[in-house]
């Protein structure tokens, strides 16, 4: 990988010649060989210039690389090239894994004769409802029983890894092409519990929007990672809550606080891959440039179903869930009427410390 120092930019590229071009997916995806089909490209049409892939301020591509400094670079640039293959230059020279980023343009190189596709983007622009992930919900939250990130027990959601409207074949290929080595499995479905993740119902809001995605750290470790464009001065707690800083002395940060599969040795918890490809997503939501986002067919297609209110519109007296419309039922959840009334009690004491704490500063001016 050769870099150019820049101003103030970090950006990512890679020629032109070595990227295929994608034609348009079929209209529905019914089988693995459609879905294959609408993920193979065609070789290069533009042999001049370069694709930007990434691009931002450097300060902000810091807050994610952080002590991993050029390789998380070289990680998510090998994602968004060649994620099976990764047969990009591995010396990235004159860059060292070790090196700390800087405003400079980073190039990604594959070897003559190779032409890659570039991932595709995951448009999620809102939620869809169907039968199929209430079995799915019960099952995920039976298998974690708390919420990865703060250990709530209640209200809980199933995140979705890869958007239902993707389908059982793509998700497959997602799979697939994030999973080096790994054996196919031509019984995986969106709807089967590894594509889920139990979070509280704020986290929800920012992972079901590629807004908060989990970095790998080492076997069934992970960090936050927050790509929400938050206002100023604002921070996000660990649980969930966009807040005035400083925040609380009860209410950690967010961003780069550890998380961990509650129960780390159950054979259906969700491959590091499928938690990968998540996060990969997040960063394109934040970073990605317009000659990526705007390359012809890049956007995974997706199935006609049903669609529901993003999360973010949801009644905030219910815990109704965009893939089950029973957890109000007094049946699923007996305690509702205490859950939420000591949830009230909880918000009202953090409105009221940050309240206090507003004050005091303004009073310290």
């Amino acid at each position: 990988m050769a870099l150019q120092q820049r101003p103030a930019d970090l950006e990512l590229c890679i020629r032109a010649n070595f990227v295929g071009v994608y034609q348009p997916p079929p209209t529905i995806i019914t089988s693995d060989e459609l879905a294959a089909e609408a993920l193979s490209h065609d070789p290069p049409l533009n042999t001049d210039g370069f694709i930007h892939l990434l691009s931002g301020p450097l300060d902000d591509f810091l807050q994610y690389a952080q002590e991993e400094h050029s390789k998380w670079l070289m990680d998510i640039a090998h994602d968004i090239c060649d994620p099976l293959g990764m047969r990009g230059n591995q010396d990235w020279c004159p860059v060292d894994p070790t090196d700390p980023l800087t405003a400079s343009l980073y190039r990604y190189d594959v070897p003559d004769g190779i032409t890659i596709g570039l991932s595709k983007i995951s448009p999620r622009e809102g939620k869809c409802k169907t039968a199929d992930a209430v079995t799915m919900r019960t099952r995920v939250i039976s298998r974690d029983g708390e919420c990865w990130v703060c250990g709530a027990l209640r209200p809980l959601k199933n995140s979705h890894l890869c958007p239902k409207r993707m389908g059982d074949h793509l998700a497959r290929r997602v799979f697939h092409d994030f999973s080096p080595g790994s054996p196919a499995n031509p019984n995986l479905s969106v709807f089967d519990e590894i594509l889920g993740i139990t979070l509280g119902r704020n986290h929800d809001i920012w992972f079901s929007k590629y807004e908060l995605g989990f970095r790998f750290v080492s076997a069934n470790l992970y960090r936050c990672h927050v790509f929400a464009s938050l206002a100023p001065n604002t921070d996000i707690t660990l649980w969930g809550g966009q807040c005035y800083l400083p925040l609380p002395s009860d209410s950690p940060r967010l961003h780069g606080y550890p998380v961990a599969p509650p129960q780390p040795h159950r054979p259906n918890n969700p491959p590091a891959a499928l938690i990968r490809w998540h996060y990969l997503q997040c960063v394109l939501q934040r970073f990605a440039h317009a000659d990526y986002t705007n390359f012809g067919n890049i956007r995974y297609p997706e199935l006609p179903l049903r669609m529901e209110r993003d999360s973010d519109d949801d009644d905030e007296d219910t815990d109704s869930d965009d893939d089950d419309e029973g957890t109000d039922s007094e049946a699923e959840w007996p305690t509702a009427w205490f859950d939420r009334a000591l949830q009230a009690q909880m918000e009202a004491a953090e409105r009221h410390d940050f309240t206090a704490n507003w004050v005091v500063a303004n009073e310290d001016e």
